[in-house]
């Protein structure tokens, strides 16, 4: 096998796009090897300046001579693609619109690790923690804390305050009024982390 490749003009533009626009950073890196090869460099500059390995660079030339641009995607020969795109979209779609109790689990919020045992208690899909991470991700999910939100202010507000004060001023001598300091009270509470779509 020679150590390089010949790419066309339209596969180097496509190359290219992948390189400078691909939002995945491994479709990035393969583009990257791919037009390395293309312009002559040798495999140990390409590992050097890559931080990568020969066997990942071989790899990759293979796949590319094998099955072009679309085996840039990851997809082995004669494996059934969008596999895991499919469950991708089944886990965002759990992760955005039921709760976890609306499945049994007391949780409020959804974590990887709850997905992967709701795959499998479902659907007997074994999947890892980080691969249900790197599928959210594929789908525009992120792991951040919510925004809170302030509600309107209590319509009854004016009411109260005027009977406060109205109490206040008509005290009987021997009465006390006495004011408790809201330091205690939690009014913003902790907002923990959950997956969300993006903005």
């Amino acid at each position: 096998m020679s150590c390089t490749i010949t790419l066309r003009a339209h596969q180097r533009k496509t190359l290219l796009g992948l390189y400078r626009h691909s939002s995945d950073p491994r479709r990035a890196h393969r583009a990257h090897i791919l037009l390395l090869l293309d312009a002559g460099y040798p495999w140990d500059t390409i590992a050097t300046v890559l931080f990568t390995s020969p066997s990942t660079i071989a790899r990759w030339q293979q796949r590319f001579s094998e099955g072009g641009l679309a085996a840039l995607a990851g997809q082995q020969p004669g494996r059934r693609p969008g596999f895991s795109w499919h469950w991708a979209g089944v886990v965002a779609r759990c992760f955005t619109q039921p709760t976890p109790r609306d499945f049994g689990f007391w949780r409020s919020r959804w974590t990887c690790a709850l997905a992967v045992l709701l795959l499998w208690s479902c659907f007997q899909l074994p999947v890892s923690r980080e691969t249900v991470r790197r599928w959210l991700h594929r789908q525009d999910l992120v792991w951040r804390r919510p925004r809170p939100v302030l509600r309107r202010q209590d319509p009854l507000r004016q009411a109260k305050v005027r009977t406060l004060r109205r109490l206040l001023a008509n005290l009987l001598t021997d009465e006390v009024a006495v004011f408790e300091d809201e330091v205690d009270i939690n009014l913003n509470p902790k907002i923990g982390s959950l997956w969300m779509r993006r903005g």
